[in-house]
């Protein structure tokens, strides 16, 4: 017992911790397509302040799974699909995991729009962070990429 336990313990910890976390990112994935949606559809741009507004939008998708300040948002435009898809940044980070080079601009009818949702994870158990990622941490991200319907300019 006295072998086999620790083992035991340990396998699972370790499911209970990927089982928590894949939870954390399909909880960001369904609230970045909800609110990226709002970009589609030119809700978020008709709105007076548009940062705020995906943000609660974002919120209200995840139903309370996790703390929105702690969620990185990167929403960039472009005007064709060929600048789109070489002209994504690279994203950059800060010592705590936070996207450093973050921007938002949701663009206008018919623009290409990719947007890029973020939360660094930290694990639980001290063990399983050892063995797994020994930062203590994972970046978890969501990715949409859409053209935004011919909604009429504000």
């Amino acid at each position: 017992m006295a072998i086999t336990a620790p083992v035991a313990i340990l396998m699972l910890l370790v499911t209970i911790e990927l089982g928590y976390m894949l939870f954390l990112q399909s909880a960001i994935d369904g609230a970045t397509r909800s609110a990226a949606r709002q970009v589609r559809t030119g809700q978020v741009q008709g709105s007076g302040s548009p940062l705020p507004t995906f943000q609660t939008a974002l919120c209200a998708g995840l139903d309370g799974a996790m703390d929105c300040a702690a969620l990185s948002v990167d929403v960039e435009s472009f005007g064709s699909f060929s600048s789109l898809s070489s002209g994504i940044a690279p994203l950059q980070f800060d010592r705590n995991g936070k996207m450093t080079n973050a921007t938002f601009s949701a663009g206008g009818p018919s623009d290409y729009v990719a947007v890029r949702v973020g939360y660094t994870y930290q694990f639980m158990t001290p063990w399983v962070a050892q063995i797994m990622y020994p930062s203590g941490g994972i970046f978890l991200l969501s990715t949409v990429v859409f053209k935004n319907e011919p909604f009429p300019p504000s």
